[in-house]
C-alpha cells in the first residue's frame, strides 16, 4: 500500500525543506532553493475551496502570488478538488473565484 504521508513529503524533502508556517510557504521556500528550474503548483487548500468566502479565496490567491513573486514559475491551484457530485455551489463559486483572482494577480 502506498504511504500517502511519504509521497506528499517527497518533493519538499528532496529540496531540503521541512515545515511551513502557511500552506503557500512551501512555494516560497522551495522557490528559493530551486529557483526557476521547477514550476510550482498549488497552495490553495481544499478546505478553503469548500468553505471560505469568495473574498477569502481572493485574499489567499493574492497572498500566494505575491509571496512566490518572480522567484519561480507558479500555477495557482487547489491542493485537491472536491469529489462530490454534484459539486457543491460554494466550491464551484470558489473555484471560479480562484481562476479570476489568479488571472488578476498573476498578470505582473
Amino acid at each position: 500500500m502506498l504511504n500517502k504521508e511519504a509521497v506528499e513529503k517527497v518533493p519538499v524533502t528532496t529540496c531540503g525543506v521541512d515545515r511551513f508556517s502557511h500552506p503557500w510557504m512551501a512555494g516560497v521556500e522551495v522557490a528559493g532553493i530551486v529557483g526557476k528550474d521547477v514550476i510550482l503548483i498549488g497552495n490553495i487548500q481544499l478546505d478553503d475551496i469548500e468553505r471560505a468566502s469568495a473574498e477569502r479565496i481572493d485574499a489567499l490567491v493574492k497572498e500566494a502570488v505575491e509571496e512566490v513573486g518572480d522567484k519561480a514559475p507558479f500555477i495557482v491551484a487547489p491542493t485537491a478538488h472536491p469529489i462530490e457530485i454534484p459539486l457543491p455551489s460554494n466550491a464551484a463559486r470558489n473555484i471560479i473565484q480562484l481562476l479570476k483572482s489568479a488571472w488578476k494577480y498573476g498578470q505582473g
